[in-house]
């Protein structure tokens, strides 16, 4: 990565820390641990995925879903974002690159939260979800300067 002029920290900052975006962003991955009752779960109370007697998918667990693919598409728009901003081209590969992986691993999320059944190999879908962000670190530790929010 070559040294990003002020100019193009400016071009990738409007995209990555949009006030509206960013902040709806941090209150959707807040939410979903609540809806979630991940806090909950870590003292020892589970979490309620199905709705008694119905079967169904309780509303919180329905919610953290759409959180996720709320999360997943901010992280897309972004990427889009990012194709017309004046960048060096090999950094807005990799910068492009982390957020598609990061949104994939929130699809990823939002696919098995959403999804009644339990997943069949619990191991894979772990692995899955950590090679997204092995991608996303991967593509973004090279160009790491653009995601420090006191750069530019």
């Amino acid at each position: 990565m070559a040294t990003p002029t002020n100019k193009e920290l400016a071009a990738v900052h409007k995209v990555l820390f949009e006030p509206k975006r960013a902040r709806r962003m941090a209150d959707d991955a807040a939410s979903f641990s609540v809806l979630l009752n991940l806090q909950g779960q870590a003292q020892g109370r589970p979490v309620i995925w199905w709705v008694p007697g119905t079967g169904r998918l309780s509303p919180g667990v329905l919610e953290a879903a759409a959180r996720c693919d709320r999360i997943a598409s901010a992280y897309q728009q972004m990427s889009a974002e990012l194709a017309g901003a004046s960048v060096n081209a090999a950094d807005k590969a990799r910068l492009r690159s982390a957020l598609d992986a990061m949104a994939a691993m929130w699809l990823a999320r939002s696919t098995v939260i959403g999804d009644p059944k339990p997943p069949a190999d619990p191991v894979a879908l772990a692995r899955s979800l950590s090679d997204h962000l092995l991608q996303a670190y991967e593509a973004g530790r090279a160009v790491v300067e653009y995601f420090r929010t006191g750069a530019g």
